[in-house]
């Protein structure tokens, strides 16, 4: 075997330890920065999912508090013990979770002047059907799709000396028809609005049942009394809805014991969930008021936020 020939001066390479310590100092460094890189990864998702949770829950509790502040306007006069209703949900209900709250808020919209009442057949007839000025009708013959329902409020003049509620079972131009026997007192100046009867449940979409929502229902019943509305998602990924009531603070999870007429006071709690499980390890379920929703300690990001609104009404 001929032996190697000499290297020239400058020409020498590196030994294989060398190289050794090299590969293993370069790893260390590449793991090093992609521990860093990983880590500030989950930190943006983290900060990101909280963002997200501030606005699904910021956006839930403003819209649930428009509608608390509406309840018993006019409604009160008329029907004071349904101005609020409230379940909960421990008994399997199916358009529920288990263990999280249901709250019913009634009130009248904008009110439209009537400008004729006939009793036999019994209807009213409103001057426009816009009663909230944004220029769209606010009834049309589709509410009344399907044997479909609208309570009505009709009160003497803009402040309600007399009011009363009626079922409006259809509309032709301007006249809706009235179920009868119709309106009970007599008008000079009649006003007319619609009644709203607003629902927010935690339901799961069949289509994700991964995914809790909140749902907000204008409830419409048919001439029967059954439901034929539809439910909004008003926003995703809420674990939990609690509600607490009072004739001052609100500290009562029982609205029986406050009474309905009596409520002056809701305080509403929603618990935000992130769609990724995030943290670095398992957390508890926050508890909220009376919640029996409590679920097994997972890595989801979850906050709460609550708010207290005084009703108006």
């Amino acid at each position: 075997m001929n032996p190697a020939p000499p290297r020239a001066a400058g020409e020498g390479g590196f030994s294989l330890v060398e190289l050794l310590v090299a590969m293993v100092l370069s790893l260390a460094v590449v793991g090093g920065s992609l521990m860093i890189f990983t880590s500030q990864r989950r930190g943006f998702d983290r900060q990101q999912e909280v963002v997200n949770e501030q606005q699904i829950g910021r956006f839930a509790l403003s819209t649930i508090t428009d509608d608390i502040r509406q309840a018993g306007l006019w409604t009160r006069v008329t029907s004071p013990a349904t101005v609020i209703g409230s379940i909960n949900n421990s008994l399997g209900d199916p358009r529920a979770i288990d263990g999280t709250d249901t709250l019913r808020l009634r009130y009248v919209g904008e009110m439209g002047q009537g400008t004729a009442i006939t009793i036999a057949p019994p209807t009213i007839t409103v001057a426009s059907l816009d009663f909230d000025g944004d220029l769209a009708p606010d009834l049309t013959a589709a509410d009344f799709a399907n044997n479909g329902t609208v309570r009505l409020a009709v009160s003497e003049g803009p402040y309600g000396t007399v009011v009363e509620e009626v079922d409006a079972i259809g509309l032709a131009g301007n006249v809706l028809t009235l179920r009868g026997p119709g309106l009970v007192n007599s008008y000079d100046a009649p006003m007319v609005g619609i009644v709203h009867q607003v629902e927010y449940t935690l339901d799961t979409p069949l289509a994700d049942l991964d995914m809790p929502s909140l749902y907000r229902e204008r409830v419409r019943l048919d001439v029967d009394g059954n439901r034929i509305s539809l439910r909004q998602q008003l926003a995703n990924f809420i674990d939990d809805f609690q509600v607490e009531f009072g004739s001052g603070i609100p500290d009562q999870a029982n609205l029986g014991a406050v009474g309905a007429a009596n409520v002056r006071a809701i305080r509403v709690a929603v618990v935000t969930r992130s769609e990724e499980e995030v943290l670095p390890v398992d957390a508890a379920f926050p508890l909220v008021q009376d919640s029996a929703r409590g679920l097994a300690n997972d890595r989801y990001l979850r906050r709460v936020y609550e708010q207290t609104v005084a009703l108006r009404n």
